[in-house]
């Protein structure tokens, strides 16, 4: 997820809709506490031939829009692009420093036997900053 608070968010999933497994894109609103009601952005229906691959989510930033992505394979698939990032940025307190990448799992306050394994994050920050940032590795 990309997020600045509680109300404003890009919640990019592996999740469960009926019976159905799907890539989704959520925006957090405004009213909402968390998990509990998002606005669905983008959905793409998965395989039944992938239920077990493993899944990677990636979300690019350039200037004021975020583009969310998934791969099975190391084809990077666009789940939705050129999404307005001043959504992140509408309510910006005194300290603000900035939207954070997050790793997150929820099943919006419903009990389940399903979880979420996280392998590995990885940000690759190109601002200038960063560029000027010397033996710096995250991963």
């Amino acid at each position: 997820m990309i997020f600045q608070n509680e109300t404003h968010y890009y919640f990019l999933c592996k999740t469960i809709i009926g019976q159905k497994n799907a890539i989704t894109l959520y925006q957090s609103t405004e009213s909402a506490a968390p998990a509990k009601e998002l606005k669905m952005i983008a959905q793409k229906s998965i395989s039944d031939s992938l239920l077990n691959s493993k899944v990677q989510l990636k979300i690019e930033s350039i200037g004021a829009e975020y583009s969310f992505f998934y791969s099975f394979n190391n084809d990077w698939i666009p789940l939705e692009e050129h999404v307005d990032g001043t959504f992140i940025r509408q309510v910006i307190p005194n300290d603000f420093a900035g939207a954070m990448y997050a790793l997150y799992a929820t099943s919006p306050g419903q009990v389940s036997d399903n979880h979420a394994t996280f392998n590995w994050t990885e940000y690759n920050g190109y601002d200038n900053v960063f560029k000027k940032t010397k033996n710096v590795v995250i991963k």
